[in-house]
């Protein structure tokens, strides 16, 4: 229409991996607009992908989105087929499409979610060089960086994504939770908040918030937000995150039953079964803590095998190890958590836990005091059942009181 005279490389780069059927086009934005929604919206868009390469098989956006929501499926449910989909289509969209930003971003998602983070940083870094604006790129090499433990470079990176999309709930959201992961817990709340105001219709974000309150003490808040969340749509973290509140303050009952809620709806995330496996702990039943132990430790060596370096998978791994007694693992796990990721505060929390049961205190004053240095997470440790032993030792005041200081 603006009767633009393109030259013909400028125009083959402007048309590469896209289709020039309309419906697979209308089908795939579609899709996109499903999976922007965050967890649950791949359920909608897995469908309308498939519509678009049905259409056109060689269309590369379409396999890069298929791939996306693929594994967005994986990280909700952690189930491997649906990781082995979305290497298949992120595969088959390198072939058609290698010089294409998305087509790219997918692949460094893939990488990422399996572990590989130089990998996945050579990849975002490649979709940026093709299209600077590449707000999924930016979160990717963001998150990539902060797994690696390089927090400054992430941050960084995240507001770069934030000054592209001001107005995107997700860019906030994702800087919210790398404050989470150091436990700079009250720098993460406003994210959180401002992430709810600009999607007040997304249950996670809603689910998020909560989770950030009751890290800082202030449970009625979370409970609100925590209701607003499952009001609006049952999801597994809302019920998780109702389950810790309600075990901090020793309802324990009610607490197995919202975990249970949240394993129901979630499918198998070792993560939220080890949750349940406490909970039932806490309230009494050892025979289900057992079981749910065992299970969870499975759950989580599968998870293991497709994404072997990842430190909070080692470092609960560790925890249900050492709840069913198998001490050289449950130290292992612990030690190779620590390597990978010693700053995550999640990590050092969980090593608190297993060095507990382990009977191994004398190695918890590292840990603690890398938590109170900063004054992270601070209510974590008066509220956890599992420390209440460790809370009582005066070495544990001692450690907590000098660095306040």
């Amino acid at each position: 229409m603006l009767a633009l005279d393109l030259k013909p490389e400028a125009r083959a780069a402007w048309t590469k991996g896209d289709t020039a059927d309309p419906n697979a086009y209308d089908y795939y934005t579609t899709g996109k607009g499903y999976i922007a929604r965050g967890s649950g919206g791949a359920d909608y868009a897995i469908p309308l992908f498939q519509k678009a390469i049905d259409r056109d098989p060689g269309y590369a956006l379409a396999h890069a989105g298929m791939a996306e929501a693929l594994l967005q499926k994986y990280t909700s449910t952690k189930d491997l087929q649906w990781l082995e989909q979305a290497r298949r289509h992120s595969n088959r969209a390198i072939e058609i499409s290698p010089q294409v930003a998305p087509v790219r971003v997918t692949l460094g998602e893939l990488t990422r979610l399996t572990g590989r983070y130089q990998e996945a940083i050579l990849e975002y870094q490649r979709a940026l060089d093709l299209d600077p604006t590449s707000f999924d790129a930016y979160n990717g090499l963001a998150a990539a960086y902060l797994a690696l433990g390089k927090f400054d470079e992430a941050v960084a990176i995240h507001r770069r994504a934030i000054g592209l999309r001001p107005d995107y709930w997700k860019g906030h959201y994702n800087l919210a939770v790398s404050y989470l992961e150091r436990g700079r817990d009250a720098e993460a709340e406003p994210l959180f908040r401002r992430a709810t105001e600009l999607a007040p219709d997304h249950a996670v974000a809603h689910s998020s918030l909560g989770a950030i309150l009751i890290r800082l003490g202030r449970y009625p808040e979370a409970q609100k937000e925590l209701e607003v969340s499952l009001g609006l749509k049952p999801n597994p973290f809302g019920y998780n995150n109702l389950s810790i509140v309600l075990s901090f303050q020793g309802r324990f009952a009610d607490a197995v039953h919202a975990m249970e809620k949240a394993v129901e709806l979630g499918g198998e995330d070792g993560y939220r079964v080890g949750n349940l496996a406490g909970t039932y702990r806490w309230a009494g039943d050892l025979a289900k803590a057992g079981a749910a132990y065992q299970k969870a430790a499975e759950l989580v060596e599968r998870e293991l095998a497709a994404s072997p370096n990842n430190a909070f998978l080692h470092a609960i791994l560790a925890n249900y190890s050492a709840y069913l007694d198998r001490r050289e693992q449950a130290r292992a796990e612990i030690e190779r958590a620590r390597q990978l990721e010693g700053a995550n505060v999640s990590v050092l929390l969980q090593s608190l836990i297993v060095y507990e049961r382990l009977g191994n205190r004398d190695r918890s004053w590292e840990p603690l005091a890398a938590i109170v240095k900063q004054n992270r997470s601070m209510n974590q440790l008066y509220a956890h059942p599992d420390l209440a032993a460790l809370r009582l030792d005066p070495r544990f005041k001692a450690v907590v009181n000098n660095l306040h200081q």
